[in-house]
């Protein structure tokens, strides 16, 4: 509405009332503004509770404590005048704590987005105390638990939650003003209402009395596995008689009526207990002790007994231990046979030399990458051995089950075997051995050596080499040395494998031709070896790579990937074709392994296809040459050979069609021909071996070379042969056409002159063709449409011809600029279709011609054999020429002084 009023002007103040649990406004107006009976409301009431006639202050309440109010001065001739304070509301009321009552119990499950507050005030001015008894809080990164020593958080800060997820239990905070002011902020995630085990238990009371003070001290009996605490009192407190209890047991373990030393207990080895002090009196000055437990008692191994099994699937947020020690001081030692763990960026296991965390470390997982623990053997030489790990919140063998720790721990009272193991590949058989060099048998008189692929196993009473298998090719093998008296004493051989076996190249036979489309997360090895002492040869003929940042190609000459590296495929996607790799060694060995995407499979790559063959012969030699044949439209690569190199004759092939020419001698041999325009390249191969060969540059000819700029005119011509097509191209003045006349000449029955616009022989710009009953004298035909460039074409069938004299003149013409017509100046041109023509014939004008248009169709003799008018204005027109004999024809179009001709060829 139109704002033809003036709004009130006033502040607004809160006067608290805790003793009625209330509170007032006072309004103080300033300005009445455009009405000067201003009706003084609240959002809680209904009611009018105050109509200001002036300025002042005006009290109006009272409202419930703690619950917002807003106030409006309303302006009754327009509302939109009215003012509205902000929600005002008390200072936070405190709850009176009853001194010499007892404390009162709350509890809370924080919220996302939660803000709450809470107010506490003795009765009496004494401290008060407030005692969590449970409850968790989120990092104050996100989550903020405030405590103050006050009536608001203006007062002094007692407590703040750190960083990290804090448990509360056992937090005591004391506040001396006898006030306590506590606030609660959250953001939107994680809170006690997603984690219910969160919830806050706690005690508020006024601390009316004193708390004793004591020290603790754990007593450990590993023999009996339990432990006993000494309580030192060195002061009672307020209350003379403490009881001291445990939260592991429910009676009292003892009373203390003066200072001194208190023994409580015993305890179960390992299991935390927590010592209290109670008083009697007021249970707001108990005081407990941190968790007490024992240091770890160790699991006693029996020497000359079975291991002791022992398996763990490490949680997160883990923190264990383990403690195991030799009856008879013996060094032990412990093996694992599976399980994994998390970097140790992350996640830690640490084994030492003694009873606790502060020995010698033994071992410690490595940064990096997950660590595989199955084979891992470490010996603790002092007898005892200390075990830890320590994980952070994800990652785990909780969400990788897999990850399981399984292990053996027993006394080292053996001597353990020394052998090395060495892989004897069967190719031809496609298996392998393994040959044990035993040079030690430890403490055992026979060792058994065993394996996990399926041969027997071989019993060694002596030093010496025992052959075991043999095992399938391409199979791993893990041998072990087995001691009968402690299985602790075994000896593992690392995974053991052959070589990769070679695929056979005969030298001599044909090219072994091979393809592969690699995949995502591929692994994938190739060998191949020459039958003969022959170097090998690869040659790439398709297949692309992605950039070796992701997927890596690399080729060795030798049979694995120790020998010299030939080619390894560089940043960026590489086209593979043409790649030519020689082995000197008569080995290839490839390897390929790519990452999760981007490969063959999914497209995003092409398959790779190869040949591979004995290099046993010479290259040729061979030098190249174009020969450009403008009139055909074409080139050919005139191809040197002056080496036959290692072969009798050569061949060769080009990149443009599929015939090879084979049997070729020394000297020079034409190769082609290939259309202008297009690009070839032309091989030299050996009589019979693909890899020796030598390649040509890539050859074309720009057929805009072969095109003559006329404008005066020019004579030219030509005597065609059999199976021709000869061309010819002409370009102009821009904006002029050119006319081509001529002669004389003669053409077969069967052969015809094709006359275009431009220089494609396109058929939406052919302007003319046919043969004129084989003799072409006469004839004159101009380009149209605007184009000022040309193409004739001369086309011939297989039999009689020019060059075999069936027909007597060559061809002879003549090209110029302008239109065709003696002293006359053309102001358009017209178009005329199909021609030559069966008898209809349809004519279309340029638009901007009008008027009467008279036709006139002419024989060779200039005899008129046709006349029509019809009326001009870029209609269509269709005319009936059946009457006409088989034959050429001149049509002319007469209009408003204008003359316009073209030839016509009938065949019926």
């Amino acid at each position: 509405g139109c704002l033809d009023c003036t709004p009130p002007v006033a502040t607004y103040n809160v006067v608290t009332d805790c003793d009625n649990y209330s509170f007032m406004v006072e309004v103080h107006i300033t300005g009445l503004g455009s009405d000067q009976t201003l009706d003084i409301t609240a959002d809680s009431l209904s009611n009018v509770l105050a109509t200001a006639t002036d300025t002042g202050v005006y009290s109006v309440g009272p409202f419930t404590a703690n619950i917002p109010v807003v106030i409006t001065l309303s302006n009754d001739e327009n509302s939109l005048c009215n003012v509205s304070s902000d929600p005002l509301v008390n200072p936070l009321c405190p709850q009176v704590i009853q001194c010499g009552g007892a404390p009162v119990d709350e509890s809370y499950c924080y919220v996302p987005n939660d803000n709450h507050a809470w107010s506490w005030q003795s009765s009496a001015g004494e401290p008060l105390i407030l005692i969590f008894s449970a409850g968790a809080i989120e990092s104050n990164t996100w989550d903020d638990l405030i405590i103050y020593d006050g009536p608001d958080a203006l007062s002094p800060i007692l407590y703040q939650n750190p960083t990290g997820t804090t448990q509360l239990a056992g937090l005591q905070v004391i506040a001396p003003s006898g006030q306590i002011y506590m606030t609660v902020t959250s953001d939107g995630s994680v809170s006690c209402a997603t984690n219910t085990s969160w919830t806050w238990v706690w005690q508020v009371g006024c601390l009316d009395c004193t708390q004793p003070v004591a020290t603790y001290n754990v007593v450990t009996d590993c023999d009996n596995y339990n432990f006993m605490v000494e309580v030192h009192i060195t002061d009672l407190g307020s209350d003379q008689t403490l009881d001291i209890t445990a939260d592991s047991l429910g009676n009292v373990l003892a009373t203390a009526t003066d200072t001194g030393m208190y023994v409580v207990g015993p305890f179960t080895a390992n299991i935390p207990v927590v010592i209290t002090l109670s008083n009697d009196e007021n249970s707001l000055c108990n005081v407990s002790s941190a968790p007490l437990v024992n240091p770890l008692c160790p699991q006693v191994i029996q020497c000359g007994g079975a291991p002791v099994d022992g398996s763990y699937c490490y949680v997160n947020n883990d923190n264990h231990t383990w403690h195991w020690q030799s009856s008879g001081n013996e060094a032990l030692i412990i093996i694992f046979s599976a399980g994994a763990i998390e970097s140790a960026t992350f996640d830690q296991l640490t084994i030492y030399d003694g009873p606790d965390d502060q020995s010698p470390v033994l071992y410690q997982n490595p940064t990096g990458t997950t660590t595989q623990l199955a084979g891992l053997q470490v010996i603790a030489p002092s007898g005892h051995m200390f075990m830890k790990v320590t994980s952070e919140s994800s990652v785990s063998c909780e969400t990788n089950s897999g990850w399981t720790w399984a292990w053996q721990v027993g006394c080292l009272d053996c001597t353990a075997p020394a052998a090395t193991f060495t892989v004897v590949t069967d190719c031809a058989n496609m298996q392998y051995n393994v040959d044990v060099n035993l040079t030690s048998l430890g403490s055992d008189d026979v060792i058994d050596i065993t394996n996990d692929n399926g041969a027997l196993p071989v019993a060694a009473s002596a030093p010496g080499t025992y052959t075991v298998g043999p095992f399938a090719a391409g199979t791993t093998t893990v041998i072990t040395l087995v001691n009968d008296m402690n299985t602790l004493c075994n000896v593992n051989s690392q995974p053991l494998i052959n070589p990769l076996c070679p695929t056979v190249v005969e030298c001599g036979g044909a090219l072994l031709q091979e393809t592969y489309c690699y995949s995502n997360s591929d692994s994938h090895a190739w060998h191949w070896q020459a039958s003969g002492s022959s170097p090998l040869a690869m040659q790439f003929t398709a297949g692309t790579i992605e950039s070796n940042t992701w997927d890596q190609l690399r080729i060795y000459d030798g049979p694995d990937n120790l020998s010299p590296l030939l080619y390894e495929n560089p940043a960026g996607t590489t086209d593979l074709t043409d790649l030519l790799l020689i082995a000197s060694s008569g080995h290839i060995y490839m390897e390929l392994t790519s990452d999760g995407v981007v490969s063959c499979a999914d497209a995003s790559q092409t398959e790779w296809a190869w040949n591979i063959g004995c290099l046993d012969c010479t290259n040729p030699g061979a030098t190249f040459s174009i020969v450009e044949d403008c009139i055909h439209h074409s080139f050919t690569v005139a191809v040197n050979v002056d080496s036959l190199g290692s072969g009798s004759f050569v061949r060769i092939a080009n990149t443009l069609t599929t015939d090879t020419l084979t049997n070729i001698p020394t000297g020079i041999t034409m190769v082609g021909p290939f259309p202008m325009d297009s690009t070839v390249m032309v091989t030299v191969l050996n009589e019979t071996n693909d890899l020796c060969r030598v390649f040509s540059p890539d050859f074309t000819s720009d057929s805009q070379a072969c095109v003559d700029t006329v404008c005066a005119a020019t004579a030219y011509e030509y005597c065609y042969t059999n199976s021709d097509t000869a061309w010819f191209a002409y370009q102009g003045m821009p904006g002029v056409p050119l006319t081509i006349s001529f002669l004389w000449g003669n053409l077969g029955a069967n052969d015809f002159v094709q006359i275009y616009n431009g220089f494609a022989p396109l058929a939406a710009n052919l302007v003319w063709q046919g043969n004129l009953n084989g003799n072409m004298a006469g004839w004159a035909v101009n380009t149209t449409q605007g184009y000022s460039d040309m193409l004739l074409r001369i086309v011939s069938n297989d039999t009689y011809s020019c060059a075999t004299g069936q027909a007597a003149l060559p061809l002879h013409w003549v090209v110029e600029c302008g239109a065709v017509g003696v002293g006359e100046t053309a102001t358009g041109t017209f178009s005329m279709y199909p021609n030559p023509t069966t008898g209809e014939l349809t004519i279309k004008l340029p638009a901007s011609l009008s008027g009467t248009v008279d036709m006139r169709v002419s024989d060779l003799t200039g005899r008129t054999v046709h006349h029509e008018a019809f009326t001009a204005g870029g209609a269509v027109n269709v005319f009936d020429l059946h009457g006409l004999q088989s034959g050429n024809y001149v049509v002319t179009l007469y209009t408003n002084g204008t003359v316009m001709t073209q030839g016509l060829q009938i065949i019926h």
